[in-house]
């Protein structure tokens, strides 16, 4: 079963991490429409008193752009020629590169390197996607439960009032069977094996179905198992008219949610060390 104890541990520490991140966004500042860090700030963040320390860390950055053939005059620009400020303005690229050849000793390098990594690396983005919307899909779910109870679901039918959302969402193919195609052991929940784009449209099903119990007021079993596989239908048609590809015929993630989890608690548990 899915480690629910994991997947809420690492979505606190991720709101944890997010926040020390915006501290970061704080050294930065827009010029033109483009996203820039002051070297001063970035200086200060780091923790570094010496001007000569941190200017090595510019000039390693530099070096490392310029072998990269990235052009170094568009990445390491002139403050002055913005706001006449004796400053250096360091695109994304060049704050990566800065921090990423800053001393890994001071307790804020880590941190700047996994903020502008994560900006960079697709997979990591991906993966934080992932565990936020399975946890807002989790407590959406235990919404969506109490109100198919207040409704008239008994408790020993959930799985079916909720089986009947899946065959609506996947053309007539119950959970068991949307397992099964995707290669899913039945110990695993469908949703801590599917990527971002599958989560949405099931996280969408869930969310639509409890306004809609609440806003029509239903009061019956019968009517609740309806409106939720109606609902499933309709997503599955704003699908298809979106042109996407039909949710049943989507590859399973490789990962399961809770092994994503762990990994990313250990990454955030390095941040702290």
């Amino acid at each position: 079963m899915a480690n629910t104890q994991n997947l809420d541990k690492v979505n606190a520490r991720l709101a944890v991490r997010d926040e020390k991140f915006r501290v970061l966004m704080h050294t930065s500042c827009e010029k033109e429409g483009v996203r820039y860090w002051r070297a001063s700030a970035l200086k200060e963040y780091l923790g570094y008193r010496s001007e000569e320390s941190f200017n090595s860390c510019l000039d390693r950055a530099r070096i490392a752009a310029a072998n990269s053939g990235i052009s170094v005059e568009q990445n390491f620009l002139d403050g002055s020629l913005f706001d006449g400020e004796l400053d250096v303005l360091l695109t994304k690229y060049a704050a990566y590169l800065t921090v990423m050849n800053a001393d890994p000793k001071k307790s804020r390098v880590a941190l700047a390197q996994t903020f502008f990594a994560i900006q960079t690396e697709r997979q990591n983005l991906a993966e934080e996607k992932r565990l936020a919307l399975r946890w807002e899909a989790k407590e959406a779910q235990k919404r969506l439960d109490g109100a198919a109870k207040a409704a008239g679901v008994r408790a020993d039918r959930y799985g079916i009032f909720n089986d009947a959302g899946i065959r609506g969402l996947y053309g007539g193919l119950t959970t068991k069977q949307v397992k099964a195609l995707k290669g899913i052991t039945n110990d695993q929940p469908l949703l801590d094996r599917v990527d971002v784009t599958e989560l949405a449209m099931n996280f969408f099903r869930i969310t639509q179905t409890h306004d809609k119990l609440k806003r029509d007021s239903v009061n019956s079993e019968h009517t609740a198992i309806n409106t939720h596989q109606s609902v499933g239908q309709i997503v599955r048609n704003a699908v298809r008219t979106a042109g996407g590809e039909m949710p049943e015929n989507l590859p399973a993630a490789a990962k399961s949610i809770d092994d994503v989890a762990k990994e990313k608690l250990k990454e955030l548990a390095r941040l702290d060390a």
